[in-house]
């Protein structure tokens, strides 16, 4: 973070710049993945999206997001806000929140079909059992099982993960 007012406390409007990650899969070793991706991801501050969060950012990644295979891909195509949220209990949780854009189609007089209008709307969707650690300049969370022994032979994958730098 920075101070931007000169007040000698650190202001939490910037950006974060991190790495979103994903391993997907069961097999006979570990590490054995249907799929394994990283993404880089690039966020600016934007506290509009959650004002009750403790930090906010919107997400975008700098890789193509639409080449991956299913089950392995980031929360949206389009970039999501990524939210560090405050828990009761103290520490702090994840919040993603999701975008949403409908193009509504209306009648004319002499002409159907050509966009009345487009409308977009965002849904905050709270994890609060994904814990997140933010020290004041890196944020990082992970979540699921990573190469967990069923007791079988098999090992079963169904993991994510983030690591950020705030600026």
């Amino acid at each position: 973070g920075i101070d931007n007012n000169c007040d000698g406390l650190t202001d939490f409007v910037g950006s974060l710049d991190g790495t979103w990650s994903t391993a997907v899969g069961d097999g006979a070793a570990p590490g054995d993945w249907a799929c394994d991706r990283s993404w880089v991801l690039d966020g600016v501050w934007d506290q509009a999206l959650c004002p009750d969060c403790t930090l906010s950012f919107w997400m975008e990644s700098v890789d193509d997001p639409t080449a991956d295979p299913m089950g392995c891909a980031l929360p949206s195509e389009e970039g999501f806000g990524l939210h560090v949220i405050e828990s009761a209990a103290g520490g702090h949780y994840l919040g993603i929140t999701y975008r949403y854009t409908y193009i509504y189609y209306g009648y004319s007089y002499y002409y159907y079909g050509t966009p009345a209008g487009v409308y977009t709307e965002y849904e905050l969707t709270r994890m609060p059992s994904i814990a997140v650690t933010w020290d004041g300049a890196t944020i990082q969370f992970e979540d699921g099982p990573l190469d967990q022994s069923d007791g079988s032979g098999n090992y079963l994958s169904d993991w994510l993960g983030f690591s950020g730098v705030m600026e």
